[in-house]
């Protein structure tokens, strides 16, 4: 079996590409352990062979990659999101119940101002029937900036914690 650039995987498989006869170079990860005759042989023909690439480990994400990635699936029920806007002072307690509620807060109005009327009344729907708050829509950023708010501070407000 032919193959070419083998790397040593972190359990000391070795991860290559094979010349499969239908599909061509194909990834294959040959191991002393695997369930097929092949694969056990693959890898005793690859250390035999050497030239084997050293593993190496991968990077950590940063604390930016980590937050960015974080704020991909951060979300939080229209209540709760309402409860945050209200601890952090940008609802009063009656705009935070009728939101929770779905109605849309007077707050909110100068977030859309700049928005063609048809945009503002689909936002205003969206938000009537959404029950989650998800961190990363566009209309948080919107709410965001109408609130003079920082991306940290939104974060913070969907439970982000450096």
């Amino acid at each position: 079996m032919y193959y070419r650039n083998p790397t040593f995987t972190e359990t000391g498989a070795v991860d290559c590409e094979i010349n499969h006869p239908q599909y061509g170079w194909i990834p294959f990860t040959a191991s002393p352990t695997d369930s097929e005759k092949h694969g056990r042989d693959l890898h005793g023909a690859i250390l035999a062979d050497g030239g084997i690439a050293a593993y190496v480990a991968p990077t950590p994400p940063t604390e930016a990659e980590r937050r960015d990635t974080w704020r991909t699936t951060a979300k939080l029920y229209r209540r709760d999101f309402c409860i945050a806007l209200k601890r952090a002072g940008i609802l009063s307690a009656s705009e935070a119940i009728a939101a929770a509620k779905g109605d849309w807060p007077a707050t909110f109005a100068s977030a859309l101002s700049g928005l063609p009327q048809d945009d503002q009344d689909e936002a205003q729907i969206e938000w009537a029937a959404v029950q989650e708050i998800r961190r990363n829509h566009p209309m948080i950023a919107l709410l965001g900036t109408a609130a003079s708010m920082t991306d940290a501070q939104i974060d913070a407000l969907f439970g982000w914690s450096a």
